[in-house]
């Protein structure tokens, strides 16, 4: 059972806003990481903030594409 879930019927667009504003939270989490976790760590930490920075763009693009309800 997971620990998060969407209701059904949320719509759409709110539940990728809401995704692209969790995935920002990451991003700056991931940010900080770069900037303080050990050299040997830091490559692995990069490739989360990229990781992160990718996701939210395809989201953003996604919410972009929506219709736009009258």
């Amino acid at each position: 059972m997971p620990i998060f879930a969407v209701r059904e019927g949320m719509p759409l667009e709110e539940v990728l806003v809401q995704a692209s504003l969790y995935l920002r939270s990451a991003s700056a989490g991931a940010t900080e990481l770069v900037e303080n976790c050990p050299e040997e760590w830091r490559a692995l930490a990069r490739n989360v903030e990229h990781v992160n920075e990718i996701a939210r763009a395809l989201v953003e693009a996604a919410i972009a594409g929506l219709p736009r309800s009258q």
